[in-house]
């Protein structure tokens, strides 16, 4: 949680400050993810950032290509391959691999090139992706491309108009592998 100041971790019984943060990186941070190593991940504008902690002392900060300066994270989702996937508002999909720190564009799809990301979601190797452009599913096809990168099937699922398509705020995938949308 932030609360203008700070990121806290949350145990509902209390809160515990993690970090300080100034006004302005609380204001930034508008997507959070526990990966699958029980690390915390924030975003603060093109940056990812891996909090420190006792069983990972080691700070990580994964940025986004300069050519997407000044983008804002909206969306983070960990993958059955361990992959990060970056959602932003207006520069599509970004995939980092905490492992190396590399970072790539998804550019499988053309409208999720420049798509405006709003939530992501799945389990192992299935991904939800909602965005102003659509809602997009996607599979894990192969362990690897050329680059050593996960290869998903991703399709449009536009001509499924019962869900809508243009503003589903999250998604999420139970454990009974359902998918959740809250629209409005």
């Amino acid at each position: 949680l932030a609360n203008g100041h700070q990121l806290q971790l949350s145990t509902f019984a209390h809160l515990k400050k993690r970090m300080p943060l100034t006004s302005s990186d609380a204001n930034a941070n508008h997507a959070v993810l526990e990966d699958s190593n029980g690390r915390l991940w924030y975003a603060l504008r093109n940056q990812i950032h891996a909090v420190a902690t006792i069983s990972h002392p080691q700070h990580i900060t994964i940025t986004l290509p300069l050519n997407a300066a000044g983008t804002e994270i909206t969306a983070m989702f960990q993958d059955g391959a361990g992959i990060i996937w970056i959602g932003t508002m207006g520069n599509g999909i970004w995939l980092a691999d905490p492992a190396s720190g590399q970072v790539k564009q998804m550019q499988r799809i053309d409208k999720l090139m420049q798509a405006n990301v709003l939530s992501m979601s799945g389990r192992g190797d299935e991904i939800w992706i909602s965005s102003l452009e659509g809602v997009f599913h996607g599979t894990l096809q192969s362990p690897v491309d050329n680059d050593n990168w996960p290869m998903y099937q991703l399709a449009g699922m536009s001509d499924v108009n019962t869900i809508g398509t243009s503003y589903i705020y999250q998604i999420f995938m139970d454990s009974k592998r359902r998918v959740w949308f809250a629209t409005d």
